[in-house]
Parts: C-alpha cells; structure tokens; sequence
C-alpha cells in the first residue's frame, strides 16, 4: 500500500519534519490495514456482536437533584441557571 504523505500533509495543511516521514507513514499504514481489517470483518456474516443492544435497560424518566439545592452551591446563578465566564469575547476572538 502506498501512502502518499506528500499529499496528506498538503491536504491537512499540516508540516512534517523530514526525520518524522517514515514513523509517520508507518503510522499511517498501521491504521489503514486495522481499518481494512475491520471492513473484511463486517463482511464476515458468521460474526456475532460483542454487545446486544437489546441487553440495555429502557430509559425512564426518574426525579434529579432539587434544583434550588443544585443552585445554593453554584458560585453564581441568574435567572434560575448556572452562570459561567465567557470563553469568547463578544469580537469573536478568545478570551
């Protein structure tokens, strides 16, 4: 399999030292051969799942904590929420 780092680097806008190049591809050529293994998997019809969706409880709505007591321990509310710093200033750039 040939991978073509030249291109995937280009693509991603991502830079790759010279000395990085071939633990980079092997890298790259280890996750394509676990994906292509998976894919022939999948394929495979004898495979039976590791998990059975059927095992999960169902969902049912259940009471939660009190919200004022939720509230009491946050170190500040408004109008009945939690209220956190900005991690964006209103320009759009970080905080």
């Amino acid at each position: 399999m040939q991978i073509n780092l030249e291109k995937i680097t280009a693509l991603s806008m991502l830079t790759v030292l010279p000395e990085e190049k071939d633990a980079i591809k092997y890298a790259l050529k280890s996750i394509v051969k676990k994906a292509d293994q998976l894919q022939k998997a999948k394929e495979n019809e004898k495979l039976k799942p590791c998990v059975s969706l059927e095992a999960l409880r169902p969902d049912k709505p259940a009471a939660s904590i009190d919200r004022k007591a939720m509230l009491a321990n946050a170190p500040a509310v408004k109008d009945g929420c939690f209220l956190v710093s900005p991690i964006w200033d209103t320009e759009g750039g970080s905080a």
